[in-house]
């Protein structure tokens, strides 16, 4: 038996073990299906050899970009539109990827990664991806979904008990966070989770379950106190949902949940499901919870707009600051708080290499991840006549419909997300290319400019 084996086997073992006795009473299957589905991922992996064995790692080609349909010089306009961002202190560096056709046909950065320190801003350098984790944990739920692991229809209180009695919140006594609830009509299931309409919010944006949350100890991201998901997920179940599930579209803590159920679907930590099963096979090696020691200094340093056109540096590194990020980077706590909404670190090319997976319908170079039908899952609306402004919304991204929102020269099935530390991309299958832009700065007061003016220079570069 392999470690690899050996760990899972532990693994499934400890996740029966520690089921409490009631659970194990009332509802045997759920353990009967946990069991059946760990063991059979356990046998799936004894199967193979490592993902360094059975997968080449992919590495972008580059491309000529005017062979590629662009007009050089409107992209040399984007370098300059960045450039001068940084000059008037708007941000302090960035770096932009453009990949059309599978090639990458523009890689620029500028500014700085370190002014203090004087450090240049690399290609190379490492993003907190913050909200940007949101499309991994999808794609890890949706991998289990396609091997029969877990479906989307299921009930969240399958895989987490505590969400058995979901209730709908009716109001907050604010003197003492005391609240009122009704039980749910709709069962909440994973594809309310996956398209945000299960009526779980994030705190710093509902003031009421802010209060409730607090009072639960349930936190809207990465913290590095010694709680883990599994945990905070749990006391989440017992806390009331914004809406009845499916009736609106709501920003909040869905995908932490969805990470905990990829977890329990599949035996193994969050942060393990993603090396072994993603990150590995995709060559995704600078993109992670926590990442080896000698690339902890390419991480970039954050800073903050407390006033127009002026940067402050920051210590934060993840959205609950709860941590210091001085230039001594080896002193980095390590994260074992694993928020599938959040928690993630990596660089735009590995970034890149997500996107163009999806974009292709599962496969990149010789590793194919999932298929085309998970693809079209993500590709297509998934929430009916809901909507997100005049957006769509599909497993895991914003999607632009033919009626929606179409300024800036966008095309129908623009897929798009971004990260509350200024980063953004979409994907434009109409185009059939794929874009990232990361910077680091929170708040920013130019996040919405430099978003706008940036697609819109990028869009009209194509000939």
């Amino acid at each position: 038996m392999t470690g690899l084996m050996k760990d899972l086997f532990l693994w499934i073992i400890y996740t029966i073990l520690s089921t409490p006795t009631l659970i194990l009473m009332l509802k045997p299957f759920i353990l009967m299906k946990r069991l059946f589905n760990a063991v059979l991922l356990l046998i799936v992996i004894s199967g193979c050899s490592s993902a360094g064995e059975q997968h080449s790692q992919f590495s972008f080609e580059s491309a000529d970009a005017s062979e590629s349909g662009f007009n050089a010089d409107s992209l040399e306009a984007i370098t300059g539109f960045l450039q001068a961002a940084v000059d008037s202190n708007k941000i302090p560096g960035a770096v932009a990827m453009i990949v059309k056709d599978g090639a990458v046909v523009y890689n620029q950065s500028v500014g700085m990664a370190d002014i203090e320190q004087g450090e240049e801003m690399e290609s190379d350098h490492i993003f907190r991806l913050a909200s940007m984790t949101k499309p991994v944990t999808t794609v890890a739920a949706l991998m289990l979904a396609e091997r029969d692991s877990l479906n989307v229809n299921d009930p969240v209180s399958d895989y987490i008990p505590e969400f058995a009695d979901v209730r709908v919140l009716e109001s907050v006594d604010m003197s003492d966070t005391t609240w009122t609830s009704e039980p749910v009509s709709t069962p909440l299931t994973i594809h309310h989770l996956l398209t945000h309409t299960s009526g779980i919010a994030y705190g710093f944006i509902d003031e009421q379950l802010r209060a409730v949350y607090n009072k639960g100890n349930v936190p809207d991201g990465t913290v590095m106190d010694g709680r883990t998901i599994a945990e905070t997920m749990a006391s989440l179940g017992e806390m009331p949902l914004k809406h009845e599930p499916g009736s609106s579209w709501t920003y909040g803590l869905s995908t932490d949940v969805l990470g905990r159920v990829v977890e329990v679907a599949s035996g193994m930590p969050l942060d393990r499901f993603f090396r072994e099963e993603i990150f590995e096979p995709l060559g995704m090696d600078s993109t992670g919870f926590n990442i080896e020691q000698d690339q902890q200094g390419d991480i970039v340093t954050m800073y903050r707009n407390d006033a127009p056109k002026s940067l402050a540096r920051s210590s934060q590194l993840s959205v609950e600051s709860s941590d210091n990020s001085d230039k001594d980077r080896q002193l980095m706590p390590e994260i074992r708080y694993f928020s599938g909404g959040s928690g993630l670190i990596g660089t735009a090319e590995d970034y890149q290499i997500l996107l163009q997976t999806i974009l292709n319908g599962g496969s990149i170079g010789e590793t194919r991840l999932f298929g085309e039908q998970t693809a079209n899952w993500m590709m297509e609306n998934q929430i009916g006549d809901l909507r997100l402004e005049q957006d769509g919304f599909s497993y895991g991204f914003r999607v632009t419909l033919p009626d929606g929102d179409m300024s800036n020269m966008k095309e129908p099935g623009r897929l798009q997300w971004g990260g509350l530390f200024q980063t953004h991309f979409w994907i434009d299958p109409a185009r059939n290319s794929t874009v990232v832009l990361m910077t680091q700065v929170f708040p920013s007061r130019h996040q919405q400019e430099l978003y706008y003016v940036f697609e819109q220079r990028v869009n009209r570069s194509y000939r």
